[in-house]
């Protein structure tokens, strides 16, 4: 019997608001960094079930960091490959997003590194895989130059999917566009999309993966057809034997695709009404942070934040891969297995592995060439690198679960944290 209408919303609620999806710890203030404040971090933390039979501390994790307006409801879709893999993924909302703290914008890169080591040592976890998506690339590639004791130390793995690329690198005209809006409306970007979706909004898209349609609806299951129409196939109660027609099998099938599109539906306009009840100010933060847009460009440096290394940009300390790529290039040099003065037996080099959409109103084909220039020019001989144009994907499109690069991601990421690839 199909579903009613209420049926779908409940099992959207169901879905939505499990306790994985809406994790919470704060972190003190800490006067050793000048930040007066304490810091509530919301999070998502979507494990095997049941758990995988390794220590928290070596079991297999990634710490997802989505697009532009993306956050911990990003879990969801990564249910069902953190399961198939055994492994566990972490997802953070950024500052101003969820109920995550809000921090002046000219310290949101510096805060972000600041945090991820509490983060991640109160949860027990020592040592992580990165993936990200479109602006997620910008906070990764942070934790890699500033953080990199929380790689694995054998097999480092690095994913980035539709990478963002200013637009004087991607010369998507858009996106140009976009850049040349007053800073004050690119900051109350959150508020536009609020009240006009469908007007400023698409110029700056989500970004997320998230809050466009839910995809991943295999992984919905659509109610079974009743005893009496499965008896013979025709719903008049008398059995046909063994076979189902192919006629009645048909129309099983497109019962099954329309509850599922339904249910996915219910379960997508459920997130977007969940996550615009809370701030999404941060949401806009990122904005501003993307096309490189300080409101106030004299607190650039953040002289009030203690850092070995001052800030360039809103970046943190570069402003473009061609800056940051030598920089970990070098880093990189110092390790394994590169420096054979070190004696780290087995270690590997960083995997980073990009992934672009065949179709990308965002960073454009002319984007991905750019990003791919850099690493093979700069980065060549320290890292392993690959890149992948998946076809039939967009920018936003390109994590959901039809596609396959998360389960591609998180295949990668549990074989190199096992030593299996």
């Amino acid at each position: 019997m199909a579903r009613t209408e209420e049926q779908y919303q409940e099992r959207a609620i169901n879905t939505i608001c499990a306790i994985q999806l809406h994790q919470t710890l704060t972190l003190p203030l800490d006067p050793t960094s000048n930040r007066p404040y304490p810091i509530r971090i919301t999070y998502s933390d979507v494990r095997p079930n049941p758990p995988s039979s390794a220590s928290t501390a070596d079991e297999p994790t990634v710490l997802f960091i989505p697009g532009m307006m993306g956050g911990r409801y990003f879990g969801f879709h990564a249910e069902k490959a953190a399961k198939k893999y055994g492994v566990r993924v972490l997802t953070l909302d950024r500052f101003g997003t969820g109920g995550t703290t809000m921090v002046p914008l000219e310290e949101r890169m510096q805060r972000w590194i600041e945090i991820i080591p509490p983060f991640l040592d109160r949860l027990g976890v020592k040592h992580i895989a990165l993936a990200s998506h479109s602006v997620g690339a910008v906070y990764a590639l942070n934790i890699v130059l500033h953080l990199r004791q929380y790689l694995h130390p054998k097999a480092p793995y690095v994913a980035l999917t539709v990478p963002w690329v200013t637009p004087a690198h991607s010369g998507v005209a858009l996106m140009s566009a976009a850049s040349m809006l007053p800073v004050s409306w690119t900051g109350n970007l959150h508020n536009v999309i609020r009240g006009v979706n469908n007007n400023i909004g698409p110029i700056f898209n989500f970004s997320s993966g998230l809050y466009g349609k839910i995809t991943n609806m295999s992984s919905i299951p659509a109610s079974s057809p009743s005893t009496s129409d499965a008896a013979d196939g025709t719903g008049n109660g008398t059995t046909n034997g063994e076979n189902v027609g192919e006629e009645q099998q048909d129309e099983d099938d497109e019962r099954s695709k329309s509850e599922k599109k339904k249910q996915s539906d219910a379960i997508s306009s459920f997130v977007m009404k969940c996550a615009f009840a809370e701030n999404m100010e941060g949401g806009s933060q990122d904005a501003l942070l993307c096309l490189q847009k300080n409101p106030d460009p004299t607190t650039t440096n953040a002289d009030n934040i203690n850092s070995s290394s001052p800030q360039k940009s809103l970046w943190g300390t570069w402003t473009d891969y061609a800056d940051v790529i030598p920089v970990l290039a070098a880093q990189e040099s110092q390790l394994l297995p590169l420096n054979p003065t070190n004696n780290n037996e087995g270690a590997k080099k960083m995997l980073i592995q990009a992934f672009y959409a065949s179709s990308d109103r965002m960073i454009g084909k002319k984007g991905g060439e750019y990003v791919d220039k850099c690493w093979k020019e700069k980065g060549d001989e320290q890292f392993e690198y690959e890149s992948t144009v998946v076809e039939g994907a967009d920018h936003d499109s390109i994590v959901s679960e039809e596609i396959g690069v998360l389960d591609t991601i998180l295949k990668t990421a549990a074989e190199r944290f096992r030593g299996e690839d």
